[in-house]
């Protein structure tokens, strides 16, 4: 996956169909993670920050065949969620703190034969630069070799410092989230993040 790839499957969001439930928002970003999904085929997504789920719902009906972890500490939409634990078998949800659930992935994955990789993670939580940078280096272990990360809420000045400094090749898509802002990093060279 390159930058444009990343910013042709965003240029295609715009025109994607909105699914078609109340319980969530007609974001664009869901059309675009769904897309992502479709094209990478990635074995696992994590989200961190779920909120209504509808992101991970996205990315679940993106890829059928692979996992989605959805993590978020205080989750208040239990109807919403619910909708999508019934729609995408291959979803799980975390009530967690993100930068604990990757310690307690880290253990729970380790005991285990199945060695998991993280190859979309989406970091959508509180939007400073110190939970940014904390949630990216609690995760970045669990990356695979072919990883995105993607940032919502770049408009923020914390998340906008911390995309910054954060590694790879990037690029900014904020057609996807006009109000808030939104990026995709890729190329994470991660054997130089240890």
């Amino acid at each position: 996956m390159d930058i444009g790839t990343l910013s042709h499957l965003a240029e295609i969001a715009l025109g994607a169909s909105v699914y078609p439930s109340y319980l969530f928002s007609p974001s664009i970003y869901y059309r675009f993670l769904r897309l992502l999904a479709e094209d990478m085929y990635p074995d696992l997504s994590v989200e961190l920050g779920v909120g209504t789920g509808g992101g991970s719902m996205h990315l679940a009906l993106g890829n059928p065949e692979g996992n989605v972890i959805g993590i978020d500490g205080g989750n208040h939409w239990p109807e919403a969620l619910k909708h999508v634990e019934e729609t995408c078998p291959n979803f799980e949800f975390w009530q967690r703190e993100s930068v604990e659930a990757a310690g307690y992935a880290k253990q729970l994955w380790s005991q285990s034969d199945n060695v998991r990789l993280v190859d979309i993670l989406f970091i959508d939580t509180i939007h400073t630069y110190e939970q940014t940078m904390a949630e990216f280096n609690a995760w970045k272990s669990l990356l695979s070799s072919r990883a995105i990360v993607l940032l919502d809420d770049l408009y923020y000045s914390g998340v906008s410092d911390a995309w910054e400094e954060l590694p790879g090749s990037k690029v900014r898509l904020d057609m996807l989230h006009p109000e808030s802002g939104f990026g995709a990093i890729c190329d994470l060279a991660l054997e130089d993040l240890t």
